[in-house]
C-alpha cells in the first residue's frame, strides 16, 4: 500500500533535482555570457580607437587562451566513453589522431581543409546546444557563430592569416592573400545569412542573449586582430561550454 506513494515521492525528488540542476546551469550560462560580452566589449572599443596588437601582445593572448581553453579537450575521455564502448574508445581515439597527423604530413592542403571543416562542425554543435530555446534556429545560430569566428578573419584579415597558413602547409605551395580571402568569404557568407535568420528567431522568441552573442562574435571576428579574436571566441564561448 505504501510502495506507490514512496515511488511517487522518489520520482518527485528526482524531478526536483533535475530542475534545480537545469536552473543552476542556466544561471551559470547567463553569468558566463555576461562575462564574455564584458571582456569582448573593451577589445572592440580599443580596436575602434586604432589599437593594433604587436606580435608579442597577440602571442600572449593566444598563449593565455591555450591555457584557459585547451584543458576542455581532456573531457574527450569522459564524453567519448559515453558514445563508444570503453574497450574500443581509446583505440579509436588514437587511430583518428594518428590518421589526422599522417594526412597532414602527406597531403597538408587536404589536412588543412579537413581541419577547418571539422572545427566549423565542432564549434557549431557547441554553440547550438546552448540555445535550444530557438528550436531549429539554434542550428543556424551555431553555423553562424562558428562560421563567423573562422571565416571572417580569413576574409577580412587575409594578409595576416596567409603567412600563418603557409607555415601550416609544411612547405607546400601556400595560398596568396587573395585566395585566403576567397576561402574566408566561402565560409563567412552562408554564416552571415544563417546568422540573420537566427537573429530574427531570437527577436521573435525574446531570446536576446542569442542575439547579442551572434553580433559580438561577428564583430570580434571582423574587426579585431585574428589571433586575438579567435582566442577570445575559443576561451570565452567555446571552451567553457
Amino acid at each position: 500500500m505504501t510502495s506507490a506513494p514512496r515511488t511517487a515521492t522518489r520520482e518527485q525528488r528526482w524531478t526536483s533535482d533535475d530542475s534545480n540542476c537545469a536552473s543552476r546551469s542556466d544561471r551559470l550560462e547567463r553569468r558566463r555570457h555576461v562575462i564574455a560580452v564584458c571582456l569582448a566589449a573593451p577589445t572592440l572599443f580599443i580596436t575602434a580607437c586604432g589599437w593594433t596588437p604587436s606580435s608579442p601582445t597577440a602571442l600572449a593572448v593566444v598563449f593565455a587562451a591555450v591555457a584557459v581553453g585547451m584543458p576542455h579537450g581532456a573531457l574527450d575521455m569522459v564524453i567519448g566513453r559515453r558514445v563508444a564502448r570503453a574497450a574500443s574508445f581509446y583505440e579509436m581515439y588514437l587511430a583518428v589522431a594518428i590518421s589526422a597527423v599522417l594526412i597532414w604530413m602527406v597531403a597538408p592542403v587536404v589536412g588543412l581543409f579537413a581541419f577547418f571543416a571539422a572545427s566549423w562542425f565542432h564549434f557549431a554543435r557547441g554553440d547550438a546546444a546552448h540555445h535550444r530555446r530557438l528550436g531549429s534556429a539554434s542550428t543556424l545560430l551555431g553555423i553562424s557563430t562558428a562560421g563567423c569566428a573562422i571565416g571572417l578573419p580569413l576574409a577580412l584579415h587575409s594578409a595576416i592569416v596567409a603567412p600563418v597558413l603557409r607555415e601550416l602547409l609544411l612547405g607546400a605551395a601556400g595560398p596568396t592573400a587573395g585566395q585566403v580571402s576567397e576561402l574566408g568569404w566561402m565560409i563567412a557568407s552562408p554564416s552571415l545569412v544563417t546568422g540573420a535568420v537566427a537573429m530574427l528567431a531570437a527577436i521573435h522568441s525574446h531570446h536576446y542573449a542569442a542575439l547579442v552573442e551572434i553580433m559580438v562574435i561577428a564583430l570580434l571576428a571582423g574587426a579585431v586582430h585574428p589571433l586575438v579574436s579567435f582566442a577570445l571566441y575559443f576561451s570565452l564561448w567555446h571552451s567553457p561550454r
